[in-house]
């Protein structure tokens, strides 16, 4: 008998399984960086800029959050 027909057969084994595809998780980190700084430079021009920079990251952190579930929900 060839190899290959020892592996469809699991080679007498019975645990042969397919091996999972890996898996690669979406990032929403990104936001929880842009989201201060972009804030941070609009508040700059506005003459709040630490104010600015938290709502930047309530945003960035809402984004990251809607991706974290997005993905989550792929399972």
């Amino acid at each position: 008998m060839n190899f290959t027909a020892l592996l469809a057969r699991g080679a007498g084994s019975g645990h042969v399984r397919a091996m999972p595809k890996p898996r690669t998780p979406a990032a929403g980190g990104l936001f929880l960086f842009l989201g201060p700084v972009i804030g941070a430079l609009y508040g700059i021009g506005r003459g709040e800029p630490i104010l600015w920079m938290l709502y930047g990251f309530g945003a960035g952190v809402a984004l990251a959050l809607i991706i974290w579930a997005i993905d989550r929900r792929k399972d």
